[in-house]
C-alpha cells in the first residue's frame, strides 16, 4: 500500500511483538513510509471514523490461536473498523476463517462484501481475501433470548 500510494499516511501493528520487529525490519528494507506500532485489536489508536482503508491478515487458528480465540478477536475487530472506518471506506480482510467472516457480516449488516471472497495460496494454506465496505455509520444486531435489537 506504501508503495503504490505515496501520499497515503500509512500506518501497520501487531499485538504480538515479535511481529513487529519483523515488520520493522521489512519496512526498512523496503524504504516505504510506513509507521509501525505494538497494539491491541480491542482498541486501535485512531480516532473515530477516521479511516479510508483498512487491510488485515488475521489470525487463521491453525498454526497458532483456536477457532474460539478467533471468534473474540474478530468481534473485537469489527467493532474497531465500525468505530474507526470512515463511511464508504473499504476493509481488506485475509482470513481462513470465512464462515466466521459471514457471521460478522451478520452481526453487523452496514457492512458488505464488494465482490466474492477470493481464495489465496499462503504457505500451502488457502486463505481468503474479503473486500468489505461500510455503509452506515452505527448499525449491529444483538440477539437476546426473545428478539432482535437493533443497536
Amino acid at each position: 500500500a506504501a508503495i503504490m500510494c505515496k501520499n497515503a499516511t500509512v500506518i501497520g501493528g501487531d499485538l504480538n511483538p515479535k511481529a513487529v520487529k519483523k515488520f520493522h525490519v521489512n519496512v526498512v528494507h523496503s524504504k516505504s513510509n510506513i509507521d509501525i506500532f505494538h497494539w491491541n485489536v480491542k482498541y486501535l489508536p485512531f480516532r473515530d471514523h477516521s479511516i479510508d482503508k483498512f487491510i488485515s491478515d488475521l489470525p487463521y487458528g491453525v498454526r497458532s490461536g483456536t477457532h474460539k480465540d478467533n471468534s473474540r478477536v474478530y468481534s473485537w475487530l469489527f467493532r474497531e473498523m465500525n468505530r474507526t472506518i470512515k463511511m464508504h471506506g473499504i476493509a481488506v480482510i485475509l482470513t481462513l476463517e470465512k464462515k466466521l467472516i459471514h457471521n460478522m457480516l451478520k452481526t453487523w449488516p452496514n457492512w458488505s462484501l464488494v465482490e466474492k471472497a477470493t481464495a489465496v495460496d499462503v504457505d500451502g494454506l488457502y486463505p481468503a481475501v474479503f473486500i468489505l465496505t461500510k455503509n452506515s455509520e452505527r448499525l449491529r444486531y444483538e440477539k437476546n433470548e426473545n428478539n432482535i435489537n437493533i443497536i
